[in-house]
């Protein structure tokens, strides 16, 4: 089995304040045994709903950082409760998953599990992605526009494109938009 992958991960990390470089010191409270950043009276943004509301409403992040010290999440308890909820009625509907992401077609490897997608706006299923397109599409939240965007970005900047067959694939695709065709 060995250990996860990644030097960066560290788990069951005691707090030691003594050990951190001085250049590293943060605020640090205590709350249901968690060492965090922060102080108890801190107000933190819910990026779901944009509430400010105190950490106590927010859970703690799973993994500590390489001191021991954890974060709060980005997301309010309640908002949190109500993803969990949609992402288990969308599962339980559409379900059971795919074993290939339906925008590289690629089959996941062991230990990688496939994601539902759906709309965070509305609710709806779109469909089951590998976890790297799924955060991909999250990162551009999940506007076409800004995708666009940063595909004409990396055409015009990386050289190793050929821009021909670029745009001989993109006219391939808006052609499978106007049909209605995935692939």
């Amino acid at each position: 089995m060995g250990k996860p992958r990644g030097s960066y991960t560290h788990y069951n990390l005691t707090y030691n304040e003594d050990i951190i470089p001085e250049h590293q010191k943060l605020s640090v409270f205590e709350r249901d045994g968690h060492f965090i950043i922060g102080h108890p009276d801190m107000i933190c943004d819910c990026r779901e709903c944009g509430k400010q509301k105190n950490q106590n409403e927010f859970s703690v992040e799973n993994k500590p950082d390489k001191y021991g010290r954890k974060k709060i999440k980005s997301i309010c308890r309640e908002c949190n409760s109500r993803h969990s909820n949609l992402v288990y009625h969308l599962k339980n509907k559409y379900g059971p998953a795919p074993n290939k992401c339906q925008i590289c077609l690629e089959s996941l490897t062991t230990g990688k599990q496939i994601n539902i997608d759906h709309n965070h706006i509305t609710g709806e299923f779109r469909g089951w992605l590998c976890p790297e397109h799924n955060t991909g599409l999250g990162r551009f939240r999940d506007d076409p526009f800004e995708m666009i965007r940063g595909l004409k970005y990396l055409v015009l900047n990386d050289k190793m494109f050929d821009r021909e067959t670029v745009i001989i694939k993109l006219q391939m695709l808006i052609e499978d938009i106007k049909n209605d065709k995935m692939e």
